[in-house]
């Protein structure tokens, strides 16, 4: 995941999930919100700053990265 910290549109690498996979963020009060990778990367500017948890999951497979919105 970078860049990190981020401002404007994150990108994920390795990320192969087509429309099988699921991406999400929560956020620092629990809030989770659903996030749409297009060609690797999501549009993040609407985010308020702060720290963000990313949960990446494509079938069994799970992955979890934190990023900071600047």
């Amino acid at each position: 995941v970078y860049p990190n910290p981020v401002r404007n549109v994150l990108t994920v690498t390795a990320w192969d999930g087509g429309d099988q996979g699921k991406a999400r963020i929560v956020d620092q009060h629990g809030t989770t919100t659903q996030l749409q990778l297009q060609n690797n990367s999501a549009d993040v500017s609407a985010l308020k700053p702060g720290l963000y948890i990313l949960q990446l999951q494509i079938g069994a497979k799970r992955e979890v990265k934190k990023f900071i919105k600047e």
